[in-house]
């Protein structure tokens, strides 16, 4: 005597069809993060590879923006303060704010030397950066890209060096050269990483 079959309950055609658009919704914002993150990429790509074609002029809009940069942060810093006045003690903000409004401007009126000032300061900080991405490179290895920041890092070490040897007649045009060089690595290695995420990315189950 067999025993009777069991009946294997029936999964409701809602709730496939509601996992089925979850599945779609989700894998569709994924596929848009993608999309810009790679458009971002190739953006900066170029805008790297003409900076290398013009390197004074590269130098020269760093220097602005790092001008207009501080002018911002300091008006931002005094507005702050002002409002803070009756809770708090606010007058390092005050003497700090004044300080960006002070260098921002100066950058404005002097841009060659004020492209020659942050060529000091920044050979220190690339030459940093580099060194740091070299370690961030052996530990990613071997995932997708580490090499690309490997490449990033000992360029930046390099420039980082010359433009401390060559300070201050060559600042102008090695400040140039390196955003290029660092816009350029950073967005072949944001091309490779995207590629590689998006090939990667575990498909959503369906059921």
């Amino acid at each position: 005597m067999t025993a009777p079959a069991r009946e294997v309950p029936e999964v409701p055609r809602s709730d496939c069809k509601e996992n089925m658009e979850t599945t779609l919704t989700t894998e569709n914002h994924t596929n848009s993060a993608a999309n810009w993150s790679l458009a971002l990429a190739v953006l900066i790509l170029l805008l790297g590879i003409v900076a290398l074609f013009v390197p004074v002029l590269t130098a020269l809009a760093a220097n602005y923006t790092v001008a207009w940069i501080a002018l911002a942060i300091g008006v931002l810093q005094l507005i702050h303060a002002y409002q803070a006045r009756k809770r708090s003690r606010v007058g390092w903000q005050v003497v700090t704010g004044i300080l960006n409004l002070v260098v921002g401007a100066l950058l404005l009126i002097y841009p060659v030397e004020g492209v020659a000032a942050i060529a000091l300061m920044l050979a220190a900080s690339i030459f940093t950066v580099g060194v740091a991405e070299l370690f961030l490179a052996f530990q990613r290895r071997p995932a997708p890209g580490w090499g690309w920041v490997l490449a990033s890092g000992i360029v930046s070490a390099l420039v980082g060096a010359l433009i401390a040897f060559g300070w201050p007649g060559d600042s102008v045009v090695l400040i140039g050269v390196y955003v290029g060089i660092s816009m350029v690595s950073g967005g072949v290695w944001r091309i490779v990483t995207s590629f590689a995420n998006r090939n990667a990315a575990p498909a959503q189950p369906t059921k």
